[in-house]
């Protein structure tokens, strides 16, 4: 694997969580700071690839170094991953069915407010 990519995983809540996602390079910007990334989740376990220093989501495991091992190395690692949740199609978004509630809600009033649209 190249040395300037990365690899991050975690856990899909199966309670919590509304399905799978699949999504080649993509790019989104998140306080002004961009993200590139391709992400793949299919329960129970989902991946993040990605060329930037720092990922999507902080709580995100780093597994790159296992890219770093010679073929047939074996070994024993007890991993602590994150558990999140797919409430959306959007890659990279981790946020609750509750948080997309609110924020569509805040959106639509500030587009009232702001556009005098609706």
């Amino acid at each position: 694997m190249p040395h300037d990519l990365r690899v991050f995983a975690y856990l899909i809540d199966p309670s919590k969580s509304v399905g799978n996602r699949q999504a080649p390079m993509s790019g989104v910007l998140i306080n002004g700071k961009q993200h590139v990334f391709a992400e793949i989740a299919f329960a129970p376990l989902g991946f993040v690839l990605t060329g930037d220093v720092d990922p999507i989501n902080f709580s995100l495991l780093d597994i790159t170094p296992f890219g770093h091992s010679a073929f047939h190395h074996r070994e024993t690692a007890f991993l602590k991953l994150p558990v999140v949740q797919i409430s959306t199609w959007l890659p990279g978004d981790f946020r609750s069915k509750e948080q997309v509630a609110r924020d569509v809600a805040s959106n639509e009033v500030m587009g009232r407010v702001d556009l005098n649209v609706f």
